[in-house]
């Protein structure tokens, strides 16, 4: 019995440890690679699996701004962010840990963007 309750708390704590060290590495600051737009997305590991997040994109020609931030959860290197006026956004990072790419920031997501501005796009980590 106590071979099988150590067994099942070393299994445990690995996947626990796993799942820590795959979330900190996400963290950090990555730069869009869009033309015509330059941004950032910042990312914050939290407690319980979340994540904080915050992009600010700036479209060069108009200088119009977009800035989403929230939090989601990761699950297999996802994450979906559900905010205001049916906007919803998928947060996706590589398994290389230095990509991460924001999609769904389509004609819902007006609310947090100028008329030219956008969030979709690939962010590399420097």
């Amino acid at each position: 019995m106590r071979t099988m309750m150590r067994a099942w708390l070393v299994t445990l704590l690995a996947i626990l440890w796993t799942a820590a060290l795959a979330q900190a590495q996400v963290a950090g600051t990555y730069h869009l690679q869009r033309k015509g737009l330059s941004g950032t997305l910042t990312v914050q590991e939290l407690a319980g699996g979340e994540i904080a997040f915050k992009v600010h994109t700036v479209a060069r020609a108009t200088q119009h701004t977009a800035e989403i931030e929230g939090k989601v959860r990761l699950e297999n290197d996802v994450g979906v962010y559900e905010g205001e006026e049916g906007c919803r956004l998928v947060l996706k990072f590589y398994p290389d840990l230095r990509k991460a790419v924001l999609s769904g920031g389509d004609e819902t997501c007006r609310y947090y963007m100028g008329a030219a501005a956008a969030v979709d796009g690939a962010y590399v980590k420097k």
